[in-house]
């Protein structure tokens, strides 16, 4: 119901659609709303697997009440040297909500064979962000805690057309300012 959905929900499955979480949470759809393939050269190449069900890539959790959650997408999720999925949206959104931030990157940084997260941040108040970032922490668990974090050089991040970060550009920035690589 328009006027009914739980907070921070993006609401419940329309009716005549079909939505599932897989094992891992990621949202799957099908149903007639979908599209029966993309056509590669002449031939259709169908989309989904063969019940016809479509991984979308986003992860996603349901409440009680059958309202969805975004969680983020699954090739963003960072998993930390002990096992523990860190979603880079749940970080942004702690760093946004701190004043002295006017916007932030949160990236993967290669460690012990796994990942960290590393947040880039915009300032506004031209700090090293410190504190903010202590702040930041202070609503998240602890195995999603900000150790890394650098400011970006520039007035802004360099964008896509639509506006948003270029995220490969930002973390190859973070990689070279840590020292990290993929190795």
């Amino acid at each position: 119901h328009p006027f009914k959905v739980g907070q921070r929900s993006i609401g419940k499955v329309l009716p005549g659609r079909e939505m599932k979480l897989d094992e891992n949470g990621e949202i799957m759809v099908r149903g007639s709303n979908m599209s029966a393939g993309y056509w590669q050269g002449k031939k259709l190449t169908p989309v989904g697997d063969e019940e016809g069900w479509f991984k979308t890539g986003d992860l996603g959790e349901l409440d009680a009440q059958g309202n969805l959650y975004f969680k983020g997408r699954r090739k963003n999720v960072i998993v930390t040297p002990a096992g523990m999925k860190v979603y880079p949206e749940d970080l942004e959104g702690a760093l946004k909500a701190q004043p002295e931030i006017r916007d932030s990157v949160v990236v993967a940084l290669p460690v012990e064979g796994n990942a960290e997260a590393c947040a880039v941040l915009l300032m506004r108040d031209g700090s090293e962000g410190r504190a903010a970032v202590q702040a930041a922490n202070a609503r998240l668990a602890e195995f999603q805690q900000i150790r890394r974090w650098l400011v970006w050089p520039d007035d802004d991040f360099p964008r896509t057309s639509t506006q948003k970060p270029k995220v490969g550009e930002i973390e190859a920035y973070a990689r070279a300012k840590f020292g990290a690589s993929d190795t």
